[in-house]
């Protein structure tokens, strides 16, 4: 049986990520295929607890690019997890990616949603 896609709101994606609210910018997740690919979407820059962002080129707002990555990294995260009976109650953690070039830069007014596709998952941690 194929599971269906399903949304994550910020508090499930929380569970899964390591990470602290202030530094987990998806807003939240649809899992489109279990295990393999995922949509998400930006936190926007007004959220509560996000005003630091507002100090990133004040002059010309954008979203650091850095940050742009580590949310690709986390939903990808979340999608590898998401399904897989061998991941369930562990933690999600990117140890490498592709990520594509932007092809402009983010500015407050944008609305930007993500989609990841897993290509290969290896599991365990530590060597």
């Amino acid at each position: 049986m194929v599971e269906k896609s399903r949304q994550l709101s910020r508090a499930d994606i929380l569970g899964i990520l390591p990470q602290g609210p202030r530094f987990m910018f998806l807003e939240n997740a649809e899992i489109i295929e279990p295990g393999k690919r995922a949509r998400g979407k930006l936190i926007r820059r007004d959220t509560p607890g996000f005003e630091y962002l507002e100090d990133h080129l004040p002059n010309a707002p954008i979203f650091p690019g850095v940050l742009f990555i580590e949310l690709s990294a986390d939903l990808l995260a979340v999608a590898a997890v998401s399904g897989n009976p061998a991941t369930e109650g562990k933690i999600g953690i990117l140890r490498g990616g592709e990520v594509k070039r932007l092809k402009r830069f983010i500015t407050p007014k944008d609305e930007v949603t993500v989609e990841v596709e897993v290509q290969r998952l290896v599991m365990g941690f530590g060597g």
